[in-house]
């Protein structure tokens, strides 16, 4: 459906486009070359341009000041997959950010995991997205894993927004 798009303030920021068939074709790939950039700005715009599915281990560090918005292009809906790559325990979209860090999340599906918030993230948003309920569903629409949360706020101090979303259980454990 047709998804207003919300763009930074008048500063600058990166740009970066995803797509399987891309030359950025993960959203990984996308963070590292924001990252190995020294010229880019504080501020980056990550956005994917088909409905595949995202397979990765997405540990985001926001340092001071910085923010990322990860979202869809108007029209598509991609899927983030989250899987168990540890042993030890479940892996989360953990996003953690230094004071003064922001990040947003619009028109995206999350499954298989949460999405972790820590650190001295300030603010974080989630417009138009899927935090899958319980991780997954089964095959008559029930969680499978319904006591799980879909969001886990450990950040003391964040301010979260959450609009036309569908979100599972919310988990606040301020460190």
């Amino acid at each position: 459906y047709d998804r207003p798009m919300l763009q930074p303030a008048a500063e600058a920021f990166a740009y970066l486009r995803v797509s399987k068939a891309g030359t950025l074709n993960t959203i990984e790939a996308a963070l590292h070359a924001w990252r190995s950039d020294p010229a880019a700005p504080p501020r980056a715009i990550i956005e994917i341009a088909d409905n595949a599915v995202y397979t990765e281990r997405l540990r985001i560090e926001l340092r001071k000041g910085e923010s990322l918005q990860i979202r869809a292009a108007n029209g598509f809906r991609p899927v983030i997959r989250l899987l168990d790559w540890r042993v030890e325990g479940p892996d989360v979209l953990a996003v953690t950010g230094e004071a003064g860090s922001r990040f947003e999340l619009d028109g995206i599906v999350v499954s298989g995991r949460n999405v972790e918030l820590g650190g001295d993230l300030t603010q974080a948003s989630f417009r138009h997205c899927t935090l899958v309920p319980g991780w997954a569903l089964q095959c008559d629409c029930e969680s499978k894993r319904p006591t799980e949360p879909s969001l886990d706020i450990l950040a003391p101090h964040i301010c979260v927004d959450i609009s036309h979303s569908i979100v599972g259980r919310i988990q606040v454990r301020p460190e």
